[in-house]
């Protein structure tokens, strides 16, 4: 099982943990996507490593009345707000999707959370490997000089036609996937549209942002499949561990896995200056998981369930699926409301939820595994 963590704050929240404000709106009126659990992992998923396809499942937005109360906040002098990526409360439909998942109700006691779950770290680390970018032509890519790509061994060791083979994957994850794209002979033919590429033998290609990939599929197979440890050899065909986490990545590409995708997947445009006063993104789909459920999640996935989960770690349009491997929780605390709101918004009161009770800091680290591109075991 794969549960997918579709963050817009996490790197801002990691890397810069210590000026991260949270600010919380309601459950309910936060973005969520309706996604059945055993959807497939193809472009039609919006966990997908590059541009889905026009049916890929769309978030549903929620309209929150606490909005205009929020923007008839006046901030002075406008800048005494920590301005960074935020993270926001998310619906109960994510909530309720873990819980029928785990088969009961999701932990949310602050007591308990901080007390039981503060901190966790997977049962196994997550195994790094290479995204197998589309511009390189996925599991086609030569990683390793001298020696055939991962596709034509597979090809050779079962007795497939290797042409037609690599011509397929190339259709499916590769250069020719995106015929449709604009066409390029260099990369100054790309100029703002990613790279050029062009397939082994070929005078021409097509342009491919570089972000384009199997990290959908490589991110599960990392938490799902035991890393391999050594090369292997079948019908005189050398299989370096690389080349076998390449085979393991293709697998999973349309896997059906059963999967809990939370938030949204946010497509763009990416405008930084699209922020209100209080330097939250407009759009809900790209202000997306938000705080509370983040919180709540992870603390139930891996602290009380010991399972480990994917993060979309990028803010943009861009997705970058990361295996995780551990979270801590070094701040905790229940603040008060008057003080805290003067101190990061100058609003006499919390201006994202007129029902907030209690206001908490938490200031949570997250580890995951990243590409690598070196052969071996980790």
């Amino acid at each position: 099982m794969v549960l997918t963590v579709r963050s817009v704050a996490l790197s801002a929240a990691i890397v810069a943990s210590s000026t991260v404000l949270v600010q919380t709106t309601p459950l309910e009126y936060n973005p969520y996507t309706p996604l059945e659990v055993n959807t497939p992992l193809t472009a039609s998923h919006p966990a997908y490593g590059a541009k889905p396809n026009d049916d890929c499942v769309k978030p549903i937005i929620p309209v929150d009345p606490n909005e205009a109360h929020a923007q008839s906040a006046m901030v002075k002098n406008g800048v005494t707000y920590r301005k960074l990526r935020e993270m926001e409360d998310s619906s109960y439909s994510d909530i309720d999707d873990l819980s029928s998942y785990f088969g009961e109700q999701l932990e949310v006691g602050f007591s308990v959370l901080k007390e039981q779950f503060s901190h966790a770290t997977a049962p196994h680390t997550p195994w790094p490997s290479s995204y197998w970018p589309t511009f390189q032509d996925s599991i086609n890519h030569v990683w390793k000089s001298g020696e055939d790509c991962p596709s034509e061994k597979y090809a050779k060791a079962y007795g497939l036609d290797i042409t037609d083979f690599k011509d397929k994957i190339s259709a499916t994850n590769g250069i020719d996937s995106v015929k449709n794209g604009k066409s390029c002979r260099t990369k100054a033919d790309c100029y703002g549209n990613g790279e050029c590429a062009v397939r082994d033998g070929a005078s021409t290609g097509y342009c491919i942002p570089s972000w384009y990939g199997l990290c959908h599929a490589w991110a599960p197979a990392a938490i799902l499949e035991q890393e391999p440890k050594c090369s292997v050899e079948l019908n005189d065909v050398n299989f370096h561990v690389f080349d076998i986490k390449a085979l393991l990545t293709e697998v999973y590409d349309g896997a059906e896995i059963p999967t809990v995708f939370t938030g949204a997947r946010f497509s763009g445009p990416d405008n930084a200056a699209d922020v209100d006063q209080f330097g939250r993104f407009t759009k809900s789909a790209r202000r997306d998981l938000g705080a509370g459920l983040f919180h709540i999640a992870i603390s139930n996935i891996m602290g009380k369930h010991q399972t480990s989960f994917i993060m979309d770690v990028a803010a943009d349009s861009e997705v970058w699926n990361q295996p995780v491997s551990s979270y801590n929780v070094q701040t905790m605390e229940i603040l008060d409301t008057t003080k805290a709101c003067k101190k990061y918004f100058d609003t006499p009161s919390y201006p994202f939820n007129t029902g907030m009770v209690h206001l908490a800091y938490v200031r949570t680290t997250v580890t995951w595994t990243v590409e690598a591109y070196i052969d071996g075991a980790l």
